[in-house]
């Protein structure tokens, strides 16, 4: 009993770590990245920047629990950090509530470092998009 007990626990443990790879590989993606010109119009859900415990966060306000939000990356330029965020819409074929749902993601961007952060929102079956900055911030020692 004891034997079959480690073994599904080894399974379980190995399948987590394998989840946990894939999804950080997915998340941190590489290719190439459309950035709309700055001044481009953002059509989406409320984000809001805050800082919290001594870093930047980033807080979606989203219409319906269907909505997700991922960071598929982050780069540093001319001393800043740019968070690339994707908000999906929800599956039309589901039925959520309507009610706003408030959404936070840690970046680990210190909050004395200068921050940018881009958002796109594709449909929930989309895998591409322009990014448009939403946020951007200058570091302390620049503003």
């Amino acid at each position: 009993m004891k034997l079959w007990g480690r073994a599904i626990a080894r399974g379980l443990l190995l399948g987590g770590v394998v989840v946990g790879v894939g999804a950080a590989a997915g998340c941190f993606a590489s290719g190439p990245v459309r950035i709309e010109p700055r001044g481009t119009a953002y059509e989406g859900p409320a984000v809001a920047l805050v800082d919290r415990d001594g870093q930047h966060q980033v807080v979606v306000s989203a219409p319906s629990p269907g909505w997700t939000v991922t960071m598929d990356r982050q780069t540093i330029q001319r001393g800043a950090t740019r968070v690339f965020l994707t908000l999906r819409r929800p599956n039309p074929e589901m039925l959520y509530a309507q009610q706003v749902v408030e959404q936070r993601l840690a970046t680990g961007v210190d909050e004395a470092q200068g921050i940018e952060v881009l958002v796109r929102v594709l449909d929930f079956d989309r895998d591409s998009g322009p990014y448009v900055i939403v946020h951007a911030q200058p570091s302390d020692s620049q503003g």
